[in-house]
């Protein structure tokens, strides 16, 4: 996504800053790889499910491997994690994911404080393409990082899926 300095939209004239830039492509595979390593050591301990599934779920997120659907991965690695370490149970729908959409403005924020933080650290060039060029090396930018913000928000939803989605919807079904 990208945004202009004044607001208009005119290629020809004004340079575009992103909200989001991704890892660098060459520092990709080593953080996919540290990001699998750690949902293993997670996954196999008794560290918090919440916490582990906010740790991998953004953790995937913010490096943005892929050219579409990061997002939609993104909340599937929170359900999947809940459900693997014991939280929900396999075969129960745990919707936490209409938490998120009912509170969109609020996930858009927590991913923006990561994502803002780091524009300036990212030394980029726009391609005649209009995509991005990343000019230095960016692993440990998205290898070490504060996710206390990220982890706040699930707790909030899941919060919310429990307290209020999930009777909501037992109400609905109930009177059909």
């Amino acid at each position: 996504m990208w945004r202009f300095e004044n607001g208009e939209h005119d290629r020809e004239t004004f340079t575009p800053i992103p909200d989001h830039i991704s890892a660098r492509a060459n520092d990709l595979p080593i953080l996919i790889n540290g990001l699998l390593q750690t949902n293993t050591v997670l996954q196999d301990s008794y560290y918090d499910p919440v916490l582990a599934a906010a740790s991998i779920a953004f953790g995937f997120v913010f490096i943005h491997p892929l050219a579409d659907g990061n997002g939609r991965i993104h909340r599937y690695l929170i359900h999947h994690i809940l459900t693997r370490m014991g939280y929900t149970r396999r075969g129960i729908i745990f919707p936490v994911s209409s938490a998120i959409l009912e509170r969109i403005d609020e996930y858009q924020d927590v991913l923006e404080d990561f994502s803002l933080s780091r524009i300036g650290l990212i030394e980029w060039k726009e391609t005649t393409d209009h995509n991005l060029e990343i000019l230095n090396e960016t692993r440990d930018l998205y290898r070490y990082f504060d996710l206390t913000k990220q982890a706040e928000f699930l707790y909030s939803f899941v919060g919310d899926t429990i307290e209020k989605i999930i009777p909501e919807e037992l109400d609905y079904l109930e009177k059909i």
